[in-house]
């Protein structure tokens, strides 16, 4: 299991708004353990392919573990996409059927592919995701989750928070991605916050415990930290910049959500 660390952010944040940060991990997902009982919160879903892409849905969850998990889905296409750290990633094969059920697996990543099966009901993705490594005789890693449907922002700009956030870049002598990325957005429970720390590769996009707001101030409170220290982590954003205290990251704003989710996939089915 990680070891229990503590966030901090301070932004200036609209009433309402979500911060989601990219997950910090201590160590990396492979040595992560394989189930995950209960999720609550909303994943994502994306559709890159359809052609009314602004007809899809956003859903966004937080596992038991703390695991974020982002779907974007497309019902008229029978499409969408969901978030992972090296890029959205297409939904094959999905299959809605009777009673509201809902199946689908995404393209392949890294050798390995998802899987979901489960319902899809009033606003929410209540059910399953696997990890299903191609190749290998372990057993899938497994999530249970219950996913809520979230807003997607129409416009996002210098005027709101919203967006992925991100310094990270590839060191090519060792041939691995380092850094961090921080995602905002807006839940109807208000602020949220997810977060990736690349270490060699990303680790599991995690969410925050709890949020709390004071002015233009955005304290974030998880067991894994993103900048090192007492908990809190506070940053404030300055312009497109999210510049963390006490000398910690400043990460320029690299996407808005609605680009993420329903521009072209990074994944694509084969």
């Amino acid at each position: 299991m990680p070891q229990s660390c503590a966030v901090r952010f301070a932004a200036p944040l609209p009433l309402g708004l979500l911060l989601i940060g990219s997950a910090i991990g201590c160590r990396s997902r492979a040595e992560r353990p394989a189930a995950d009982k209960t999720t609550t919160g909303a994943p994502v879903v994306a559709d890159p392919l359809g052609r009314d892409q602004d007809a899809g849905e956003l859903y966004f969850g937080v596992s038991r573990q703390r695991i974020a998990w982002l779907v974007y889905l497309n019902r008229q296409t029978r499409s969408g996409v969901l978030y992972e750290p090296l890029g959205t990633v297409s939904l094959c094969d999905v299959h809605l059927g009777p009673g509201d059920t809902l199946s689908f697996q995404s393209a392949v990543v890294t050798g390995a592919y998802y899987g979901f099966t489960g319902i899809l009901s009033e606003g929410r993705l209540d059910g399953v995701i696997s990890v299903i490594r191609k190749r290998s005789r372990t057993p899938p890693d497994s999530f249970r989750v219950m996913l809520a449907r979230t807003p997607l922002p129409e416009r996002e700009g210098s005027t709101t928070m919203t967006g992925v956030y991100s310094d990270v870049w590839y060191h090519e002598g060792a041939g691995d991605l380092l850094g961090q990325e921080v995602l905002l957005f807006e839940t109807p429970k208000g602020p949220e916050a997810v977060t990736i720390l690349y270490g060699g590769g990303p680790d599991w996009p995690r969410g925050a415990d709890s949020i709390t707001r004071s002015g233009d101030t955005l304290a974030i409170w998880q067991k894994e930290p993103f900048h090192r220290g007492p908990p809190p982590d506070r940053a404030v954003l300055r312009g497109d910049t999210l510049s963390f205290f006490d000398e910690g990251p400043q990460l320029p704003r690299k996407h808005s959500l609605r680009s993420l989710f329903t521009g072209p996939p990074n994944f694509r089915c084969q």
